[in-house]
């Protein structure tokens, strides 16, 4: 992979993660503002959805993630054999 491809990637999931964290405290906010209490209840919602997410996709993430690994490990071999050469 390139590098420019990589700063793309990591600009794109930043942008997502932000999001993410934004909608999860809009979602605090609306619900202390309409019943002036902290809903600590809420957090335990999203653990709860994230967990689903990870383990309904656990196969295909795992399967995912050793494909990198491997893609990975013959790139940085061959890097190292033309820094030899």
């Amino acid at each position: 992979m390139s590098e420019t491809v990589i700063w793309v990637e990591t600009i794109i999931n930043g942008v997502l993660l932000g999001a993410l964290y934004g909608l999860f405290g809009l979602g605090l906010a609306f619900a202390f503002g309409i019943m002036r209490i902290v809903n600590v209840a809420q957090g335990e919602f999203i653990v709860l959805s994230a967990f689903r997410v990870y383990f309904g996709r656990g196969q295909t993430i795992l399967l995912e993630r050793e494909r990198i690994k491997r893609k990975t490990i013959q790139h940085r071999r061959l890097l190292h054999k033309t820094h030899a050469a």
